[in-house]
Parts: structure tokens; sequence; C-alpha cells
């Protein structure tokens, strides 16, 4: 409990801008406010990463689709953890398919592996854009802003 603590204390010292800030909030709240405090703000940062994820996702997913490449997780996967700096795992691309389920879809498909020469099984991601309906999107914008907007706006109404 003391480390789940000191990870949620990190993550949100880190991100703060001005070290004073944490010894003003320190003496203004109750313990058991600051750890509500301390746990509502990693809740924000970890809504804030997911939101990083999907853009990252967003980018991947189009230049494997430029690159003519298969849009697989491990491809995808790759792209978004250079792309983030962050590692990217099943569990967020889950998080992403609940956001927008209509928008990402899963396959499971069956590759070759050339070292063993047998199929291994392996899932294939792709990004429906034509899931945005036109009364959606605002003048001027595209399908993947309008994407990303939408994503923005359901992140920030499930919390």
């Amino acid at each position: 409990r003391c480390n789940l603590l000191q990870l949620a204390l990190d993550d949100y010292n880190r991100y703060l801008e001005d070290a004073k800030f944490t010894l003003i909030i320190s003496s203004i709240f109750l313990p058991h406010q600051f750890c509500f405090l301390i746990w509502f703000t990693s809740l924000m940062i970890s809504y804030e990463i997911l939101c990083e994820f999907f853009n990252c996702f967003e980018s991947s997913t189009r230049l494997l689709r430029m690159k003519g490449s298969k849009a697989t997780f491990p491809n995808i996967c790759a792209s978004i953890q250079n792309l983030a700096e962050r590692r990217f795992t099943y569990g967020h691309l889950a998080q992403l398919k609940y956001i927008m389920p209509e928008a990402i879809v899963i396959n499971k498909i069956l590759l070759r592996d050339d070292k063993t020469c047998c199929m291994k099984p392996d899932l294939q991601v792709n990004l429906l854009v034509d899931s945005v309906e036109d009364s959606v999107m605002q003048k001027g914008e595209t399908r993947y802003s309008a994407l990303r907007r939408m994503f923005r706006q359901r992140k920030c109404t499930s919390c």
C-alpha cells in the first residue's frame, strides 16, 4: 500500500512544474484528502497517457498503411513505443478499444514465422476512420482529427 502511494506521489511530483506547490498542498489538506488528491491526479495523468497512446496509435496505423505493412500488434506496439517513449501493452490496447469500440477493430490472424516455418497467432489492429459520421465532424476537420476529438470527449465523460 505504501509502495502504491509512493508510486502515485512520484507520478504526481514528476508532472508538477513547481516543487513549492507540493508543500502548499500538503500543508492545506488533511492526509486523507491529500491521498484522494494524489489518486485523482494520477488518474488524470493516466488518462493523458491514454490520449497520448491513442494519438500515437492513430499515427502508427497511418504510417503502416502508407508503408504497405500489416498492422499487427507487434508492429504497432513498436511504433507506439518509439513515438510515446512508453511501454505499450495489450492492456492499453484493451482500454483504447473500450473507449472507441466502433473505431478500433481487432482480428485474430495467423502469420508465418520465418525462423520456425510455423504459423503463429497474432492480432491485426485496424483503425476505422469511416466510423466517424459526417454529422459529427466540424467544418474543415479531417476524419482523423475528428477521431482524436471524439476520443478526448469520451475519455473525459468516463471519469
